[in-house]
């Protein structure tokens, strides 16, 4: 068996390329139904309430193997789904782990948080929750 003897391939400096800019962003609880599976129980299941964030960009988001998600703190919303050119649905099914006032930032998913866009955004919870 043979090995290669190259040199490994040093990777550049973690970039988060062609990303718009965020315009807008909604936040708002939503009701989820866990979908009926013949053969397994969904891990959905125990789950009815998600959060739900509309964010609307500056200019379309490009495609890439990885799609756009959202950081709430230290959580990563990457759960997404695009709605038109510059509008875009998150959702959070894991709604514990979101803290409130929590700074939002906006990149790609699995971006190193030192590439991740800064925004005005902050996570409040409808009703004060």
């Amino acid at each position: 068996m043979s090995t290669d003897a190259g040199s490994p391939i040093t990777p550049g400096p973690p970039r988060s390329p062609d990303l718009p800019r965020l315009r807008g962003l909604h936040i708002r609880r939503i009701r989820v139904e866990a979908p009926e599976l013949e053969h397994f129980r969904s891990s959905l299941a125990d789950r009815h309430e998600a959060v739900e964030f509309v964010v609307e960009t500056e200019a379309p988001v490009p495609v890439r193997a990885y799609g756009p998600a959202l950081f709430v703190g230290d959580v990563e919303v990457d759960q997404s789904e695009r709605l038109g050119d510059t509008t875009w649905r998150l959702v959070a099914l894991d709604t514990d782990v979101l803290r409130p006032h929590a700074l939002i930032r906006w990149g790609w998913m699995k971006d190193p948080e030192e590439v991740r866009q800064n925004t005005q955004f902050r996570y409040e919870p409808e009703n004060g929750e």
